[in-house]
């Protein structure tokens, strides 16, 4: 969940999708070595460290992917994922979280005595068209020949 003080921005910008590779070799080695004597530090290379700049374009042409070469001063800036937070999405996430119609049932069944309140439940039922995953908030359980159980269980919100 993110709370307010991270959130950014308003809307999270739309990144192109395009890979971008350095414009020489050479700026490909130096993203290779990780030494305290580079001036350039590219410690969030994973798949290319074993390749070189001819295969990496190679492969985005194969893949049919848009590339570009930039300089060595901005390829080792690049960071990705996860630097925006945009606050028409996390109100989209509360608005959901918060508004969706909960739905609630209850139902009478022969005492299951294992079961407790707060345990979450998977209902599949053609009969009532009834899915999903609910949270058992009460239960009433009578003893004697003939006993049943009553249970009220709320729908569960999946969070995203």
């Amino acid at each position: 969940m993110i709370v307010k003080e991270e959130i950014n921005c308003l809307f999270q910008p739309e990144i192109p999708n395009v890979v971008i590779l350095p414009a020489n070799s050479l700026d490909l080695s130096v993203a290779n070595r990780s030494s305290s004597d580079t001036i350039f530090t590219y410690n969030n290379r994973a798949l290319e460290s074993d390749m070189t700049l001819e295969e990496l374009r190679n492969e985005a042409k194969i893949n049919f992917y848009p590339w570009t070469q930039v300089d060595s001063s901005i390829y080792s800036q690049l960071l990705t994922g996860g630097y925006k937070n945009g606050a028409f999405d996390q109100i989209k996430y509360e608005l959901y979280l918060h508004t969706r119609y909960q739905k609630a049932i209850s139902m009478t069944s022969i005492p299951v005595f294992y079961l407790e309140p707060n345990n979450r439940i998977t209902i599949n039922d053609t009969t009532t068209n009834t899915y999903g995953d609910f949270v058992v908030q009460s239960i009433n359980l009578t003893l004697g020949p003939g006993a049943n159980m009553s249970t009220t269980c709320n729908e569960i919100a999946e969070r995203f």
